[in-house]
């Protein structure tokens, strides 16, 4: 490992008094990101394929720097902004009835087990029915998810007994896609429905792991000794190293859906 060179008297009381705290600030923020982007690699490598939204999931991923962190620390997040394509509007106050005025088995089942919360929708190929989207209250959609849930055997089994087709992936009614995506990632990370693939506690509960294998890498070693070198002057290059942004009231969206899978939604 490199060793920090002292140099003349003049130089080092400088760095012990002005330049420290950005020689510091510039060592933990080459750290904090590297460490950020090995956490979000193995991340990435544990998310499922096989289905259109996960690969859109996985490639939504990117690591923000908070700019207005409480007394200017350094934080790094990782999160998530996946394509509108793959969330419906107001998902929290939306409610689903099948209505059909043909004489369509499937779709008298549908109508018949309506209303749906959007994420309890069955994907079938056809529906023999029309889609009616109705606002509700963000309390009333746990009852009808519940009902949902309670009632997903029986619905399942007479859907079969009149040959409805299922498939995987999203419903799409019409040309519309009808998904919540946020809620999907919850219930696969906590291990509710039908893919079960927990990726961030297993990450998250071997940190230091990764600290450890980032400090060990010969080149992180000497660049972060480099910025402590009070003969090296070129340490503020860390500091305005261009990053993707983000305000400490966009965290707060992300916690959002921590407290919307509550247990009687899974």
């Amino acid at each position: 490992m490199p060793e920090i060179s002292v140099v003349k008297d003049k130089s080092l009381k400088k760095f012990l008094n002005a330049d420290y705290t950005k020689r510091s600030k510039a060592v933990r923020r080459a750290f904090s990101y590297e460490l950020a982007s090995s956490l979000l690699k193995e991340i990435k490598k544990r998310i499922p394929t096989g289905e259109e939204w996960l690969d859109a999931y996985r490639d939504s991923f990117e690591i923000y720097d908070v700019i207005d962190s409480p007394k200017n620390e350094t934080v790094f997040v990782i999160a998530s902004k996946v394509p509108a394509k793959w969330s419906m509007a107001d998902v929290d106050k939306t409610v689903v009835y099948f209505e059909t005025h043909l004489n369509n088995a499937i779709g008298g089942i549908l109508q018949e087990f309506s209303p749906f919360s959007v994420d309890q929708i069955p994907s079938l190929a056809t529906y023999g029915s029309a889609a009616v989207i109705r606002r509700v209250r963000a309390d009333e959609i746990i009852d009808v998810r519940s009902a949902n849930m309670r009632n997903r055997g029986d619905l399942n089994r007479r859907l079969g007994v009149a040959k409805a087709v299922f498939k995987t992936g999203p419903p799409v009614i019409d040309g519309q896609l009808y998904f919540d995506i946020n809620f999907a990632v919850m219930r696969m990370e906590l291990g509710y429905g039908d893919i079960r693939k927990p990726h961030w506690k297993p990450v998250l509960r071997n940190m230091l792991k990764h600290a450890r294998r980032v400090m060990q890498i010969p080149k992180m070693q000497k660049r972060l000794l480099k910025c402590l070198n009070p003969a090296y002057n070129q340490y503020s290059r860390e500091l305005k190293i261009k990053r993707n942004k983000m305000r400490v009231s966009a965290l707060w969206g992300l916690q959002k859906m921590q407290r919307k899978l509550s247990p009687t939604q899974r």
